[in-house]
């Protein structure tokens, strides 16, 4: 049933190869890509469940496609727009929205088991905002998530978060940098220095060493497109 609702064949082809689709989150895993979620033209309940119960991988040197079965603890059906990263042969994802509620919920998904599981961070007041379009990179033994759109955590917001105009809704955007600790399961808002990019959505964010990430493009409030870079580094802050 699976395989008829997510796989799709082209041709006299009996290869299998996912359905279309947009939001969804990927990252790499030893050698292979692995595509969780997101959204395809058919967006019912049903389609969501089934979506979110497996996984995709890519393998780039077979040029192959299979889906495997995923347990667990994972993202709410429906999640999209949502940052993943991989870590130590594992997928990461935070955030996203599941078309009723945006989230700021870290789950790990198991290469060797294909188990999610939702972290369970100390702190969890001191997490970021429930977001979509942020995006996450590995650093070290770290995640780190920067900017995005969604809603405040609650009565206090954060001091980067911008309270948008161009809403009735009470949505936002945000620049605020937070760090994971995976270690220790604790978030942290660290002060960074310099000229810190403007509150924005939609951007890349790609580590290019052991210690610089570089974040380009996105959406600002204003709905206006940015070409602007900005290199942090995150040994330093």
């Amino acid at each position: 049933m699976a395989a008829t609702l997510l796989a799709r064949l082209t041709g006299s082809s009996t290869k299998y190869e996912p359905l279309p689709r947009i939001f969804h989150i990927s990252g790499r895993v030893g050698s292979k890509v692995v595509v969780q979620g997101g959204r395809t033209k058919d967006f019912s309940d049903k389609s969501r469940q089934q979506l979110s119960s497996v996984v995709e991988i890519f393998d780039p040197y077979s040029e192959l496609w299979e889906q495997r079965q995923v347990e667990g603890d994972a993202p709410s059906p429906g999640t999209c727009a949502a940052a993943s990263a991989s870590l130590c042969d594992d997928l990461y994802s935070f955030g996203g929205f599941d078309g009723r509620q945006h989230f700021n919920t870290l789950h790990r998904l198991d290469s060797k088991t294909w188990c999610w599981s939702q972290m369970s961070p100390q702190n969890a007041d001191g997490a970021p905002m429930p977001k979509t379009f942020c995006a996450m990179i590995a650093f070290r033994n770290s995640l780190v998530v920067f900017g995005g759109h969604g809603v405040p955590r609650g009565p206090t917001e954060p001091q980067s978060f911008i309270q948008t105009t161009t809403f009735t809704d009470g949505e936002g955007w945000t620049n605020e940098l937070h760090m994971y600790n995976l270690s220790e399961g604790v978030w942290s808002c660290p002060a960074t220095t310099g000229e810190r990019p403007p509150p924005c959505a939609g951007h890349t964010f790609t580590a290019v060493d052991d210690r610089r990430a570089v974040v380009f493009g996105g959406k600002m409030e204003s709905r206006a497109k940015m070409n602007d870079v900005y290199i942090i580094d995150l040994s330093t802050m």
